[in-house]
């Protein structure tokens, strides 16, 4: 749908196929939820442990984390702590979803076609490795994507409420680490265009505010935690030498298979000056993914990236290879990108429903080991020679 207009027919089959893929892909995450890493060491025991309320102004690992507070503060309220992952799991769905299809209602010139659309929405869904998957500590990644998605949109064509929608997800995404407040030097450029344009700020101001703030925030949040390992002592820079390795690692998930790399580079490059020219602001597309693998990398723990940190730039590149693709002229480069598009979908597709590096089905479910707990509850992962668990203190 575009702003508030109600969702066409030809989307209704799409609308059905988006939760049943996602139920598919793992069925155990709904009827057995989990409550992963440290979604359950840091966020819930520090719910147990100092109290809902003073457990939402503290600052963890580094960062503030909005999101994972106030889900983790209100499932745990609510549903107690024996059904609390049911909770957690709802909550980090509705953020999926509600990023997932922002392209269906952010007006964009990359994905103005239904079939781009369609595309785009399929594709934020399968390249979700099962680390990020329905767990509120991973949802500042989806929360990322959107604040990109933004960047990328015309936003004096969205309604008042699709308005007031965006600036709610934004206001989760520059609260929740830094996934979002990373773009903002692209959005002050995106509002100085604007400006020697001569178009309205209004809405700009909105959003580069929110982000403004979310700068803020995230970097006195990085200050209070200095002491800790995960606070200042991540940029150590003694680190720096698994930069370029920690980045080469990222944009290989990116690629998802090497030989796949080896394809993009000079088809990428054939395809940058068209896209330059096809309208202002267009050199952001290509520059985000670069961007993005960079930053994300730089701020993972020792600087050695990983799948969970590519999966921004890789949705991103995607967009970039949909864009490249010219229905109309039929070009061997068009082609050739649409082909490469398939082959990069059918990669993650099939890797999309393999699971259990994350949720092996052996590992005891969360439910079972809240009915056996004594003054603690196992939770996951439960990897091999890994100890993961909430301290309940005999609750």
């Amino acid at each position: 749908m575009t702003g508030g207009k109600s969702l066409p027919g030809r989307w209704t089959l799409l609308m059905i196929a988006v939760p049943l893929l996602v139920f598919l892909r793992s069925p155990g995450f709904f009827l057995r939820p989990r409550v992963w890493a440290e979604e359950g060491t840091v966020y819930v025991q520090a719910c147990l442990d100092h109290g809902i309320a003073s457990s939402l102004v503290r600052p963890h690992l580094g960062y503030y984390s909005f999101f994972n507070k106030w889900a983790v503060a209100l499932s745990l309220k609510g549903l107690g702590l024996e059904l609390l992952p049911y909770g957690t799991t709802l909550l980090s769905l509705v953020a999926l979803l509600a990023v997932a299809t922002a392209p269906l209602w952010l007006p964009c010139p990359y994905w103005c076609s239904p079939f781009r659309k369609a595309a785009v929405l399929l594709f934020t869904l399968v390249a979700g490795c099962t680390e990020i998957w329905l767990n509120t500590i991973n949802v500042q990644f989806y929360l990322g994507l959107f604040s990109a998605w933004l960047l990328l949109s015309d936003w004096d064509d969205l309604s008042g409420v699709a308005f007031v929608a965006t600036l709610l997800i934004l206001t989760n995404g520059a609260l929740t680490g830094v996934t979002s407040v990373i773009l903002a030097p692209f959005f002050l450029w995106k509002g100085l265009e604007r400006w020697r344009a001569g178009l309205p700020l209004g809405r700009f101001a909105g959003i580069f505010g929110i982000l403004a703030v979310g700068v803020a925030v995230q970097g006195t949040a990085l200050l209070v935690c200095a002491g800790e390992p995960a606070g200042l002592q991540r940029f150590d820079l003694g680190n720096l030498n698994h930069l370029p390795w920690g980045w080469f690692r990222t944009c290989f998930a990116v690629f998802h298979n090497p030989w796949i790399g080896l394809l993009y580079l000079p088809l990428g490059l054939a395809a940058l000056p068209r896209m330059l020219r096809s309208h202002r602001g267009a050199w952001m597309l290509p520059a985000l993914p670069i961007y993005v693998s960079a930053i994300f990398t730089f701020t993972s723990l020792g600087m050695e990236g990983g799948e969970r940190y590519a999966f921004v730039p890789t949705v991103i590149f995607f967009v970039l290879l949909l864009h490249h693709l010219d229905r109309e002229t039929r070009t061997l480069l068009a082609w050739a990108t649409g082909g490469l598009g398939v082959l990069t979908f059918a990669f993650y597709f099939v890797s999309f429903f393999k699971t259990g590096d994350c949720y092996d089905p052996r590992w005891v479910p969360y439910r079972q080991a809240y009915a056996a707990r004594g003054s603690s509850i196992r939770i996951f992962p439960q990897w091999e020679g890994s100890r993961w668990e909430i301290r309940t203190q005999g609750r």
